[in-house]
């Protein structure tokens, strides 16, 4: 009996998977020896039986052969061959991007610079707006897509978002109106860091460099802020300047029991419209009127409360603060009347010739002493043991300008503002 040859089977790729994820390999096996006809069985998802597989991806396949004497007894098993095919792809193509973003809102200095791997250089891009560069410069935010094809012709998309910084927004309120005298500081109303401050008038002449301005006449005032990358934001107010003399001021204890209700009490001394208390959410208010609130807080800490007067256009205001503590920490405390009852200057405007009509609670001995715009004492007035009392001043000698009037007594302290035409 003649043996037939050795069963061998070879097996080639006929063709390697050229993009990366693809199923567009494709093997053969060929056979001799052994005894025809044969059978064939592939390790693809569909376990082919042919001598050609195609629709393969990336791997190692491997093909049983049987010749027609295989028999499963031992004797039998030689009578088949295995051959194994590896099918390849290049890597993917890789791409990374240096996406930078514009500098500030709504400019057009935007890129994106791409690095590409993988696949089969050379590489070709194509982006949504038909450029065919690698790298896009001068862009302004918003969405950017770019196809890119390798020598294969295998291609991938990629998609990147450039962001709008947010802008620089200056907020100085609303327009306003000084009432005569006045002096108020503006500044921005958002706490914004590492910018430089450039305050200027109506004719962009520099002003400050400061963080907030004190305006004391009218005009347009304007501020511009900028980061230390260049981006500006900008906000201006037009101030109007009023002839009323308006002065607000009211009285309360600084150091007060906590669920103890206190009163605020106006001595507004000037000529008003309107009043306006300002009182913190944590107050429990239990009167609110133009000439007093009465409050409480049922937690120990410091508390701000302010009073608006309104007086034509303009306005006033002014803060005081009170600190509360627990009832144990005060040995005595009255919610009395205020001990400066009235403090007024009449007439305001005046010449230089003026009388300071004052009210108190009670007989004391107290001080009047008038002082220029700069601080400098001109004159000092004392008063002895009156409750009661209008003290003249002549400075007919004073120009034009304003000027203040200080009460200090051991009881209360308070500022008169008096305007000198």
């Amino acid at each position: 009996m003649i043996e037939p040859d050795t069963l061998i089977a070879r097996t080639v790729a006929l063709q390697q998977v050229l993009c990366d994820g693809d199923y567009t390999g494709k093997a053969e096996v060929t056979v001799t020896g052994g005894s025809p006809p044969y059978t064939y069985q592939w390790t693809t998802e569909n376990n082919d039986t042919g001598t050609i597989v195609e629709n393969l991806s990336r791997n190692i396949y491997t093909v049983f052969v049987k010749d027609s004497r295989y028999r499963s007894e031992s004797l039998h098993k030689r009578c088949t061959a295995e051959s194994h095919v590896n099918i390849q792809s290049p890597n993917g193509i890789v791409a990374t991007a240096a996406v930078i973003p514009p500098t500030c809102n709504e400019y057009v200095d935007g890129k994106i610079e791409l690095t590409i791997g993988g696949g089969v250089a050379p590489y070709r891009c194509h982006w949504e707006n038909g450029s065919t560069d690698k790298d896009r410069v001068n862009l302004t935010s918003g969405e950017y897509s770019v196809v890119i094809t390798d020598n294969n012709d295998c291609s991938i998309t990629e998609r990147y978002t450039l962001t709008n910084p947010a802008p620089v927004i200056v907020d100085l309120g609303n327009d306003f109106t000084l009432c005569a005298g006045q002096q108020l500081t503006v500044k921005d109303k958002n706490i914004q860091e590492n910018m430089s401050y450039r305050w200027t008038d109506g004719n962009n002449a520099l002003l400050s460099a400061e963080t907030e301005f004190t305006v004391s006449a009218a005009g347009t005032y304007k501020l511009t802020l900028a980061t230390p990358e260049g981006c500006i934001g900008s906000d201006e107010i037009t101030v109007e300047q009023s002839n009323d003399v308006l002065h607000t001021d009211f009285v309360v204890a600084s150091l007060i029991p906590r669920g103890k209700t206190i009163h605020a009490v106006n001595i507004i001394n000037t000529n008003v419209d309107s009043v306006e208390w300002i009182l913190p959410d944590a107050a429990f208010v239990s009167e609110n009127t133009a000439e007093k609130t009465g409050i409480s807080f049922s937690q120990t800490g410091e508390y701000a409360i302010g009073l608006i007067g309104y007086l034509g256009k303009c306005s006033d205001i002014m803060y005081k603060t009170v600190k509360v503590v627990n009832p144990e920490e005060i040995e005595e405390y009255a919610d009395a009347e205020p001990f400066l009852k009235r403090f007024i200057v009449s007439p305001n405007p005046n010449d230089g010739t003026f009388t300071a009509s004052v009210e108190l609670r009670e007989p004391s001995d107290y001080q009047l002493l008038l002082y220029n715009e700069s601080g400098y004492l001109l004159e000092t007035k004392e008063i002895k043991n009156c409750d009661r009392e209008n003290t003249l001043f002549t400075r007919n000698e004073l120009t034009t300008g304003v000027y203040y009037l200080r009460f200090v007594a051991k009881e209360h302290v308070s500022t008169f503002k008096i305007i000198i035409k």
